[in-house]
């Protein structure tokens, strides 16, 4: 498939180059896509050895620590690259994540608002505000938020889904519905 002819590819590249960091994205890139998550993170963890200034080498590592299930690094990692770039929105979304998660509601719907203002038309930030607010109990708040989806994100079924399963999920909410 690609990432192996990515790979067959840059080989003699990487011999030569071992400290280019596009190949290295590039190598990285083509094992996550592959699914060999250890030699993603090897290239990828270069990267961030190399450049420990780029928030999006953080990234990277990051999203390799989510899909291998490790989120205390990952945690680590998207507070590397907040630090580096805070208006990082992939990396907000995913902290936001992390937040509901644990129980860290507030935070969670204080990140996923600010991606809003920043980006209307992402749809899972107001889901998650939205998820947020109800784990808060505080209803009355969330169905705007979706409402809200809906207008700035027309071509998501995302806050439609959201909405359904408040109307006709298992029992009303304090918002009436």
């Amino acid at each position: 498939g690609q990432p192996e002819k990515a790979l067959e590819l840059s080989s003699e590249a990487a011999v030569a180059n071992p400290n280019h960091l596009e190949l290295l994205t590039a190598r990285g890139g083509a094992y996550y896509n592959k699914g060999d998550l250890n030699a993603a993170l090897d290239h990828f963890d270069r990267i961030v050895k190399l450049r420990p200034d780029l928030a999006e080498g953080y990234f990277k590592v990051a999203l390799v620590h989510n899909d291998k299930g490790n989120f205390i690094a990952l945690r680590n990692d998207l507070n590397h690259v907040l630090r580096l770039d805070p208006n990082h929105i992939r990396a907000r979304l995913m902290m936001a994540t992390l937040n509901l998660q644990d129980k860290k509601f507030e935070e969670a719907r204080s990140l996923a608002a600010a991606v809003q203002k920043d980006d209307p038309a992402i749809a899972e930030a107001y889901v998650l505000e939205f998820s947020a607010l109800v784990m808060l109990k505080r209803e009355a708040e969330a169905v705007p938020v979706l409402e809200r989806a809906l207008k700035a994100a027309p071509n998501s079924d995302l806050p439609a889904i959201e909405i359904a399963k408040l109307r006709f999920g298992a029992g009303q909410t304090e918002a009436g519905f």
